[in-house]
Formats: structure tokens, sequence, C-alpha cells
């Protein structure tokens, strides 16, 4: 089940919206090894569509012993019925999730065989556009861009394949496509690595050929009505809830200026960001650094590793300790460059300055047990094409 809640901070009690708002039903699956059902996707349809199949069956003897209970046997009380059939008389929505390119029609057919007003969360913004007209019901599109192969050498070209390189080529258009072939959705953060990247790429669906207007209902009016929030949210008018976000200059963009954030109208104002760096050098960042961080006096070492081509960077880090992690993102602005890098206890924000062969920076680490700044140095040992230095 699904609730609506708040995103501030307050008492769990002052922060839901609406509870079991949706049913989710997702095609999810176990292993072979583990013998249990079912570990086949076509299992997972199966079992999907015999527990609706019994939930409706139960419904029906109810309503019968309810009319007429003469020579019938008391319905059998399961709990886990409840949710279900409320999902078959239509008093709740169901939200599928989708785990494989297939399964919108999938849920298409469950829709039309059990009456079900439905939508369905896509696998992101490399989904095929046939698949989700397959669905012939509301899309909710988790703003996820398909990352970029790396095509550094012969090998990377070689095991990339055609279908990669289309998918990331397609993929900011499909929110366009879907308005072109009038298929009704809406973006959402579910199924993102990281929420940080949402106004990134909306940017990038906008300037692919959404247009604005239609972009700003896809996260305001439309996600209200089709949760049955909308004479709460999604529009500013007398007597809904203030939830305002306030920009400076335009919102479609990589890095809105973010001024001022309403929710249910308390407010918090966001303070814009220091500029690090100049952002008018000309450096480039790749090549392999030899990195050195210290955190409350504990040092620790590493390598860094930074390839691609400009708007286009990627790399790693490697340490004995921790072994190889890839770069979730790495962006450079001006001399001041930035690596996303996951890690155990979440992602984590480093941006250096690269000075000549040289870098430097620090970051502020977070934990449940409070904050501890980590400072890095570091020295480019090979260059861009491999030499060193």
């Amino acid at each position: 089940e699904s609730a609506a809640i708040l995103l501030r901070e307050a008492p769990a009690n002052k922060l839901i919206l609406a509870d079991r708002l949706s049913q989710v039903i997702a095609l999810e699956t176990s292993s072979f090894m583990a013998r249990q059902y079912p570990s086949s996707h076509i299992g997972a349809v199966a079992a999907v569509r015999q527990t609706l199949l019994d939930a409706q069956r139960q419904m029906l003897w109810t309503e019968r012993y309810r009319a007429n209970p003469k020579g019938m046997n008391h319905p059998e009380y399961r709990t886990s019925d409840a949710p279900l059939l409320e999902i078959l008389r239509g008093e709740r929505p169901v939200v599928f999730v989708s785990r494989a390119g297939l399964d919108p029609g999938r849920f298409s057919s469950f829709a039309t065989e059990f009456g079900l007003r439905a939508m369905t969360v896509a696998k992101g913004l490399a989904h095929h556009p046939d698949d989700l007209r397959a669905a012939d019901m509301p899309i909710l599109m988790p703003l996820e861009l398909p990352e970029e192969p790396p095509l550094d050498n012969a090998d990377d070209v070689y095991e990339t394949s055609l279908q990669e390189l289309q998918a990331v080529v397609r993929a900011p258009g499909l929110p366009a496509a879907l308005v072109a072939a009038n298929i009704e959705f809406a973006f959402v953060t579910a199924g993102m690595k990281s929420t940080r990247d949402f106004s990134g790429n909306l940017a990038a669906v906008v300037e692919a050929g959404l247009s604005q207007e239609q972009a700003l209902a896809a996260i305001t009016t439309i996600p209200a009505r089709l949760l049955g929030l909308q004479r709460m949210l999604g529009t500013i008018e007398p007597g809904k809830q203030a939830n305002l976000l306030i920009v400076a200059g335009e919102l479609f963009t990589d890095k809105p200026a973010l001024q001022h954030l309403f929710v249910d109208g308390y407010h918090e104002e966001i303070e814009a960001e220091d500029t690090v760096g100049d952002p008018n050098a000309v450096v480039d960042p790749r090549g392999s650094w030899e990195i050195r961080a210290e955190v409350m006096g504990r040092s620790s070492e590493s390598t860094w590793e930074i390839t691609g081509s400009k708007d286009n960077y990627r790399g790693f880090s490697e340490s004995s300790r921790s072994g190889k992690r890839k770069f979730r993102s790495v962006k450079l602005s001006g001399n001041a460059l930035t690596v996303v890098s996951e890690t155990p206890r979440g992602e984590i924000d480093i941006t250096v300055v690269i000075t000549g062969e040289k870098l430097a920076g620090e970051t502020i680490m977070e934990s449940p047990r409070g904050s501890a700044t980590m400072s890095i140095e570091g020295r480019r040992i090979t260059g861009p094409e491999g030499d060193e230095l």
C-alpha cells in the first residue's frame, strides 16, 4: 500500500495527507536456487492473477451470502482480502511498478480483466515508448536518464550495443513522444538513483521537445489528479495547501536558482551555494590522481581515475580498503571538479579545485552520530593521455 505524506520536519501524525492511497503491485521474483515461488517473470504474472481471482471469488461469495445466506457456509474472513476487495470495487487505484520492458502490457491485461483503476510506474526515460503505449493507462515516469556507456577505447566500443546507444539518444525525447501519442504521464522520483538529478533531467526533457507548460503540469496538476488529491494540491488557489517552490529566473535549467520553499505553508529559505574555484578557468581533469583524505585526524589514501570528455566525464576511486568504486557523476565547472561517490552510508559529494597538477577541497560527511569535515589533497600522477608527470 502507499500513502501521501508531506516532506517537512514535523511529527509523523501531522505529515500524512492520505493513508492507504493506492495498492502497489509489482511482478517480483525469487531466485531459482532459493526454491521459492515465483522464480520467473511468467510465474509472477500467474501469482498476481491468481491472487486477484481469489479475491474476486471471495467478493462474489460475500455478496451472495449477504443477499441470501440460506444454505451457504459463512465466507472465510481473511485480512489480506480487504485491500484487494477495495481495488476490485474501484474504491482505490492500483499502482503497477514495472520491472521489465514488457510489464506495462501485462498490467493492461490485469486492468482490463478485473476492471481496475490503474497507473504504471515506468522503468525510467529509457523505457521504450511502444511498451508504455501498451499499458493503456497513465504513466508515472521516473526522471532517470540512462548512463552514457564509456567509449574511450576499441574494447568499450565493441562491448557497447546499438540498443544502449539508441536508449541514451532517445531517452530525453520520451515525454514529448508520449504527449504526441496522447498518453498521460506525471514525473516522479521513484526509481531514480539520485533525486538530485531531477532538476537537470527535467531540463533535458524540455530541451528535447517537451513544452514548459507540459513539464510543469507533469509535476503539479497531473500527479495531484491521478492520486485523487486535486482538491488540496496541484494548483495555487485559495483554500489549497501552500506547497510552493520559488526560483529566480528559469526553472527548467540544470541548476535552477532555488530561493524559497513552502510545504503546507511552512517556509524555508534556501541559501545560495557558495561559488567554489574560478568559474572562468579552463582545466583538464582527466588522468590518474593520487589522493589523500583526512577526517578527524585520520588519513587514508586512494587513487582517482578520471576519463571521458567535456560534459561527459566519468571515473572511479580505488583504495586497498574500499576497493574500486565508480563515481556516479563527474562534473567540471571552471576549475571546480565535483564527483559523487556511492558509499555504504549513501552518496557523498566531493568538490575540489584543480590548480595545475594539484587539487584540494573539503566536504561534510553526515552520519547518525553527527557530521565531520573531510579534507582532500591530491596530485596528478598520469596525464590525460596516459603520460607520467
